[in-house]
């Protein structure tokens, strides 16, 4: 029976949220949501600003291998959270702190063995005529973040290679055989 990652989904959020809130110290609030971030979902939950909200928007199956584990990606976002604050313009915050995440995402591995290295980074602003009404700028980085829930129970091979040379080759010449590598013990 092969290893399986129970709890995954709902730590991936937590997991990165931990090296967003070492990254920005400064944050009044960094902690993992559910599902998306809007406008309304701010003014009905008064988030303190600077924030960085972090969720899985939506899970998809990655690639079909012929063997038995099935790889996903999962569609992340940190939400960014900024209000004006005496000497920071909310629209500098939110860009600065985006100017942090983003280079700290990529290649990112939560520190999990089931998740697999952060790719297809971007950032986007997410602010409106109703953002600026609510005096909060929101951006949004999102990246794919590959994962597995089971480990791969395949064992590794280690390859050695047989050179022969003909006429000495075949069941009755093994002896006759050179090893090029050796196996693993």
């Amino acid at each position: 029976m092969s290893e399986t990652r129970p709890g995954l989904l709902d730590d991936l959020p937590k997991l990165a949220t931990i090296e967003i809130g070492v990254l920005l110290p400064g944050l009044r609030q960094c902690e993992a949501m559910a599902g998306p971030f809007d406008l309304e979902r701010l003014t009905d939950q008064g988030i303190p600003a600077p924030a960085v909200l972090v969720t899985v928007l939506r899970i998809a199956e990655r690639i079909t291998r012929s063997g038995p584990q099935i790889e996903f990606n999962a569609e992340m976002a940190a939400y960014v959270v900024t209000k004006d604050r005496m000497g920071l313009p909310r629209d500098a915050a939110a860009a600065a702190i985006c100017q942090a995440i983003l280079p700290t995402v990529p290649g990112n591995r939560w520190g999990d063995d089931f998740v697999g290295p952060a790719e297809k980074v971007e950032a986007r602003s997410l602010v409106t005529r109703n953002t600026r009404k609510a005096a909060a700028a929101l951006w949004a980085v999102t990246w794919t973040q590959p994962f597995v829930l089971q480990a791969d129970p395949r064992q590794e091979i280690d390859p050695i290679v047989y050179l022969g040379q003909a006429p000495q080759i075949g069941a009755g010449h093994e002896e006759d055989y050179e090893v090029f590598g050796e196996a693993s013990t």
